[in-house]
């Protein structure tokens, strides 16, 4: 479904989109969690100074030559380029996990970064390559959602326009690197694409308020077994809680990952976590993404 491209004005507040009670544009948030496309300020001006360095997080794995090749025609065009693997190891055409990793890591990185996401399930298809430009960063990606959780920010986005790809099935390498690799060495946006009107949105949802708590979900499981929900520590006022989670229930909140039995913690990103010390607790509880999580105050 598209939304009809009536002008919001996106100011740019600061804001987390998984918490319902930040103050951003409240239209803006409605658009990206139903998955409708997100409707752009043509107004805000931008003048970000690139600083040579390039991000990357794909679903290439390290086993093939994709991410070697993709940095290969970046150094073509500029040997001068730094480049910081983020990650290779989203699971295969998995947008949701590329864009909560891009949403966790990306504002660490200075002014000028250019933030490159091939996650493209839709390659040589319909949608469209993008540029989008917010006050400090740059990113390149697929038309897809995988980058609506930054749009909190505010930001501008354009349609790449180049010459047709040498291969339908590696835009990673023929036409995002490069355009990543030209806008990193100081090359204007607007010599390598036109503005649109809006982009993709997705289907994450944030944490809803029930009668004695709050109603989440996991939307990420680590490297170490530890479950991320989509709960953020602003969204919980107070200090004690229990969660329920499976037909579980955890009642120690913890500081630390210390002990034996399962905790509630907030992780480095904010987010509530629930975790067993030097255990795996998805796999204790089975947990997967998407299952419900009821914080009871």
């Amino acid at each position: 479904m598209i939304i009809p491209h009536k002008r919001i004005n996106v100011k740019g507040k600061k804001g987390n989109p998984f918490n319902p009670l930040t103050p951003f544009h409240p239209v803006i948030f409605f658009l990206t969690f139903c998955g409708f496309r997100i409707i752009i300020d043509s107004v805000r001006i931008y003048d970000m100074q690139p600083n040579s360095i390039i991000t990357l997080i794909t679903d290439f794995g390290n086993r093939d030559e994709y991410v070697g090749a993709m940095k290969g025609v970046m150094l073509s065009i500029n040997p001068d380029l730094r480049f910081v693997d983020i990650t290779h190891s989203i699971p295969p055409r998995d947008i949701k996990k590329a864009a909560f990793i891009l949403y966790k890591a990306y504002r660490y990185f200075p002014g000028g970064t250019v933030h490159l996401i091939v996650v493209d399930p839709g390659v040589g298809g319909r949608r469209n390559p993008i540029v989008v430009e917010t006050e400090k960063y740059l990113f390149v990606a697929p038309d897809n959602g995988v980058l609506s959780l930054i749009l909190a920010d505010g930001f501008k986005a354009y349609k790449i326009t180049c010459k047709k790809p040498k291969s339908t099935t590696f835009h990673g390498r023929d036409v995002f690197a490069p355009v990543a690799a030209k806008l990193a060495s100081g090359t204007s946006i607007i010599s390598l694409s036109k503005p649109i009107s809006s982009i993709a949105g997705h289907l994450f949802s944030p944490p809803q308020k029930v009668t004695d708590g709050i109603l989440g979900e996991v939307v990420d499981v680590d490297h170490f077994g530890n479950v991320i929900t989509n709960i953020p520590r602003s969204s919980v006022k107070p200090d004690r809680f229990i969660v329920e989670i499976k037909e579980r229930t955890i009642d120690r909140i913890s500081k630390t990952y210390e002990g034996k039995e399962p905790i509630a913690i907030w992780g480095s990103s904010d987010f509530l976590e629930l975790s067993v010390p030097n255990g795996s607790l998805a796999e204790t509880f089975n947990v997967h993404r998407g299952d419900k999580v009821i914080i009871r105050f």
